[in-house]
């Protein structure tokens, strides 16, 4: 789809662990792409909610982004036990650190069962 919309630019919401240098060469070509990775807080938060060892796998996804040049933002989804870490250096860490363009906040906000859609 980016590939064949050349005049359109997509933000990719991605948990970033098939991003290798490969694929960051390929959005690079493209041009059109920046995905925007997911992560809890720091390695500890982030590996309890996700499985351990993805943290890594995101780091290493942030250096191949940049390797290539491609634009790349965070995706922090907010709720009880992370809230604490929404301060100025964990903003500091993804953007002047790892080398991040833009940051998303999302608030966790569950649905009790009393709660419908």
């Amino acid at each position: 789809m980016v590939e064949e919309h050349p005049d359109s630019y997509f933000l990719m919401y991605t948990n970033g662990t098939l991003i290798t240098d490969e694929v960051a060469r390929r959005m690079a070509e493209l041009g059109n792409i920046s995905p925007a990775i997911s992560v809890e807080g720091y390695e500890a938060e982030t590996d309890e909610h996700r499985g351990k060892g993805v943290y890594g796998k995101i780091l290493r996804a942030y250096e191949s982004l940049e390797r290539y040049g491609v634009p790349f933002g965070v995706s922090l989804t907010v709720f009880r036990e992370n809230a604490h870490l929404v301060t100025q250096e964990l903003f500091d860490r993804y953007m002047e650190e790892l080398g991040a363009k833009y940051m998303w906040i999302f608030q966790y906000m569950p649905i009790g069962r009393e709660q419908t859609l």
